[in-house]
């Protein structure tokens, strides 16, 4: 399998996304421009919103193929892999938004949301008549600040992405459940868990194959089918999105943020920095503040 591809937007280069990020678009303006499919691929630091409203496809995450009509809200976390085959024009709203500042402000004031932000979710909404539709508002909120950038837009946009989260997430306590993932998916998912739970550790693959009850080949092969990479990428992925994370947020030393993600001194972590990146450190922390 070839390596799925990382971009900012769909069919544009990676770039930095240190920046600040909030992009507000049709579904039909990209996926129109590609003949309405949206091959495999993923976003490191970006999540995705999609409302559609109009319209339906099949619809990728990970290694689950869905059937969706709409009205449905797609809702799909950083490093999610995921693609689009739609069964001709589709209508709606699409928001792609840097995910770390909205876990900072869910775990702090809605800390129920912090895991389900990090699971895809497909959730079938009701035919709202368009005057008592509660996403619209919203929505159109979060366009206006996308084009108006007026004073305090990434605390405003932050605010109004929060809400239209919480709305999803009671929408979908009220709606049919996510489709049941098929083993490989569950399997994918719990390995990803277990990353998330101890990547701060170092761990060798060994270990997370022996977790999940597989051989690391059985592990590797895994990863490599549904996500194009190696056991080893995902968890030094995890690794250096954290990093990434603490070099672009924190105030931190570099020393503090090696010992804090497990390294066991600067010069290894500078190492590691360096071969994932190309940059030391320093330089990370320089070019992610100037984006």
């Amino acid at each position: 399998m070839n390596q799925i591809p990382t971009y900012a937007l769909y069919g544009e280069a990676p770039r930095p996304t240190w920046h600040r990020a909030l992009h507000v678009e049709s579904i039909s303006k990209r996926s129109g421009s590609h003949e309405w499919v949206i091959a495999p691929h993923r976003h490191d630091v970006l999540l995705q919103l999609l409302y559609l409203q109009q319209g339906s496809g099949e619809v990728l995450c990970d290694s689950r193929r869905v059937r969706l009509q709409a009205p449905a809200v797609i809702f799909i976390p950083a490093q999610c892999v995921h693609g689009f085959a739609w069964d001709g024009a589709v209508e709606g709203r699409v928001i792609t938004a840097l995910q770390h500042p909205l876990d900072q402000l869910a775990a702090s004031l809605a800390p129920n949301l912090s895991a389900w932000l990090h699971s895809a979710h497909l959730i079938a909404a009701p035919a709202w008549p368009r005057e008592k539709d509660p996403l619209l508002p919203l929505l159109a909120a979060l366009e206006e600040e996308y084009h108006g950038r007026g004073a305090e837009h990434d605390a405003c946009s932050l605010g109004l992405l929060l809400g239209l989260v919480i709305r999803l997430y009671r929408l979908q306590g009220e709606a049919r459940p996510n489709p049941p993932a098929d083993r490989r998916s569950q399997q994918l998912r719990q390995f990803r868990e277990l990353v998330e739970k101890g990547f701060r550790q170092h761990l060798p693959v060994s270990r997370y194959a022996e977790a999940l009850g597989m051989t690391p080949v059985t592990l590797g092969r895994l990863c490599q089918d549904q996500l194009g990479m190696t056991a080893l990428q995902v968890i030094n992925a995890r690794l250096l999105l954290e990093a990434q994370r603490e070099l672009a947020y924190s105030s931190r030393s570099i020393k503090e943020i090696a010992l804090e993600l497990g390294f066991s001194d600067e010069a290894y972590f500078s190492r590691f920095i360096r071969k994932q990146t190309e940059l030391t450190p320093s330089e990370f922390r320089l070019q992610a503040r100037q984006g």
